[in-house]
């Protein structure tokens, strides 16, 4: 099918674009990376589309330091913050934890939103290096600072499970539930 579409639309950035993703959800990561490269060489005109599966590329392939490559030519847009979280996992998972930790303290953030992203990031990077403690008290320092935040909450209370802090995962739900009573995820975590 992937033949059939290019055929057809060979010189079409879109048609590539689209043969390209598929290729990368299906794990065909020769064709997904030729594809996307093909683009940025077109010039196609969103450049950080492509980068940015590149760089997912590059993470399945477990290159990282390509990966990060990539994800650097993300300069602003929908993919910027994005790129950089997967930036700052990516230099984990090359056992720089520090280094990650730093990396995202250097992000600019505009908004609570994207704020709280970095905070779950972080937490994210330390629970996968066994430290659920340092992670619960990023999270509860990130609340104190934005405390009606809900993904904050929810990632703190699902935090505070895996210490047995049945208590700050009871209280953390049930603010989230005041906040947003349609949270179906965090009825059933309660």
């Amino acid at each position: 099918e992937f033949g059939r579409i290019m055929e057809r639309y060979k010189d079409d950035g879109d048609g590539i674009y689209a043969v390209g993703l598929l290729a990368y959800q299906v794990k065909e990561y020769g064709v997904a990376e030729a594809n996307m490269k093909r683009l940025l060489e077109m010039g196609y005109r969103d450049q950080n589309s492509p980068r940015y599966t590149l760089g997912q590329i590059a993470e399945e392939q477990k290159d990282w330091s390509r990966a990060i490559d990539w994800y650097k030519g993300i300069q602003r847009g929908e993919y910027a913050l994005p790129a950089r979280l997967r930036t700052a996992n990516a230099i984990a998972k090359q056992g720089k934890l520090d280094e990650a930790r730093a990396y995202l303290h250097q992000v600019n953030a505009t908004g609570e939103p994207q704020r709280a992203q970095l905070v779950i990031a972080e937490s994210q990077l330390l629970r996968e290096a066994n430290q659920n403690a340092a992670a619960l008290d990023l999270l509860g320092e990130g609340l104190k600072k934005m405390p009606d935040q809900p993904e904050l909450l929810y990632d703190q209370a699902l935090t505070a499970e895996k210490l047995e802090r049945f208590d700050v995962l009871e209280t953390s739900l049930k603010r989230l539930i005041e906040l947003k009573p349609d949270h179906a995820h965090a009825y059933n975590a309660l």
